[in-house]
């Protein structure tokens, strides 16, 4: 739409010469994608959207400005090549299960989009973890687990809560091949963008090549602990330590790289991912809990295995290539860390 805009060259005389001209306002489109508490232009968007601004052009017409803002919640900012020309970034902690609401139902949107029991989120930090509370495998618990059976996603009967100890009675077809069985291609995450088919669970050769194939590798890993839980601490692909903390790459022990929560979030800041020791359980009714550990599922299966990244229950700080991947048997419930891929 066009504005009129009128200049008169002597108001108080009744025979002056009006100019009118048109005002054409202008519009301009910018997208923006943002991680969460990220600043852009001196705001901070918390929500998806399109956001609009108006101003005046040099002619005094309306300038719009249409800022279309992408938020990707729950992701970490960190950068991490898994091959060669793919890069991931990780989730905001570990991956975590609710079967049943205190109050009301408790459901979210899978692939197809129809409704399925439970709610799963990502944990609030990246040190939280559940700890003994996962032997409590039932659909009416109303708590929150954090250590699942391999491709529990909810796909098929093979729900978060199943405690049958025949391998059989689980997929044994890797994550990526069939994405129903993963966790993040499968659900909606509640913190993570709340739509299917945002995450993923890395594979077994994607979590190889961060530790130990892409540039700099040896330099971006080590053991280390965060308020006071143990865990593995990886480095995105372009990192500079901040001035104010210290890293040493594979450290000895889990003492060296230690952090207070406030430490850690300057860490974060710059992409910094932890895994940490959330332990292992058992299967079975009465299931068995094994803190310490540091335990992840990997995206691949072997019959009724799959591969997991291991390490023990802090006993030792040292692992290669050859010790840290494993396969573990497919009932056992391990931690999950989904990633998403860089736009």
């Amino acid at each position: 739409m066009l504005f009129p805009v009128i200049w008169a060259s002597n108001p108080t005389v009744s025979n002056s010469s009006v100019t009118v001209q048109y005002c054409r306002p202008t519009t301009a489109a910018i997208n923006v994608t943002l991680f969460p508490n990220q600043q852009w232009n001196g705001n901070v968007y918390s929500e998806s959207g399109s956001y609009i601004t108006k101003l005046l052009n040099s002619k005094g017409c309306d300038s719009i400005i249409v800022t279309n803002v992408t938020v990707l919640k729950g992701t970490l900012q960190g950068k991490f090549t898994v091959e060669a020309g793919k890069q991931v970034w990780f989730s905001s902690g570990n991956l975590q299960y609710q079967a049943k609401a205190e109050i009301g139902d408790s459901v979210h949107v899978v692939i197809g989009d129809t409704m399925a029991r439970g709610i799963w989120r990502f944990a609030e930090h990246q040190y939280d973890i559940v700890g003994k509370s996962n032997i409590f495998l039932l659909k009416e618990y109303q708590g929150w687990i954090d250590l699942f059976a391999f491709g529990t996603s909810g796909y098929n009967g093979k729900y978060p809560y199943l405690i049958s100890t025949t391998g059989t009675d689980y997929t044994t077809t890797n994550l990526n091949t069939d994405v129903n069985y993963d966790w993040g291609m499968y659900n909606s995450i509640s913190n993570g963008g709340n739509h299917y088919g945002l995450w993923f669970t890395p594979t077994y050769s994607h979590m190889q090549y961060i530790l130990f194939s892409r540039p700099r590798a040896t330099m971006l890993h080590s053991v280390g602990t965060v308020e006071n839980v143990r865990g593995l601490i990886l480095l995105p692909d372009d990192w500079m330590t901040p001035e104010s903390v210290s890293f040493t790459p594979q450290a000895s022990n889990y003492t060296i790289n230690k952090y207070s929560a406030n430490e850690w979030n300057i860490m974060e800041s710059q992409g910094a991912v932890f895994l940490p020791s959330a332990g292992y359980r058992s299967a079975t009714v009465a299931p068995t809990f094994y803190p310490d550990y540091i335990q992840y599922w990997t995206a691949t299966a072997s019959n009724t295995s799959a591969y997991r990244l291991y390490m023990d229950n802090g006993a030792s700080a040292n692992y290669t290539a050859n010790t840290i991947f494993q396969t573990g048997t497919n009932y056992y419930g391990r931690a999950v860390r989904l990633v998403r891929w860089v736009q």
